[in-house]
């Protein structure tokens, strides 16, 4: 065998070998994937069977809150009360807010210096 064939030989060889490794590379990676595929299915289904019942509860509330809104609504409409658009009454229809109470736990806590006669 002369040198030239036994060095395309071996270039042969090595580009098999390369494809082999390629090959299994992509084979452990699409293993991998599909486990992780599996993985997060089972997740979602277990999530479904969890949340299932929680999203009928969640409509039932949220159209319970949407009827409350619409009565609250009504009942400020027949008394004349509007809402801005935080939903606060206007600033003239605000009742104005309490001062907070003063401290007067220092006066009570002091000690005559003269007793009375």
């Amino acid at each position: 065998m002369t040198p030239e064939e036994r060095r395309r030989l071996k270039d042969k060889e090595l580009a098999h070998l390369r494809e082999m490794q390629r090959l299994k590379r992509l084979a452990r990676h699409i293993r991998r994937q599909k486990r992780l595929n599996q993985a997060l299915s089972s997740i979602t289904a277990a999530l479904d069977q969890v949340t299932g019942p929680n999203d009928d509860v969640l409509s039932t509330l949220e159209a319970e809150n949407a009827r409350s809104q619409a009565r609250l609504d009504l009942a400020l409409e027949v008394h004349g009360v509007s809402l801005d658009a935080a939903g606060q009454p206007p600033p003239a229809a605000r009742q104005p807010e309490p001062d907070p109470p003063a401290k007067t736990i220092g006066a009570n806590l002091r000690r005559p210096t003269e007793e009375p006669e």
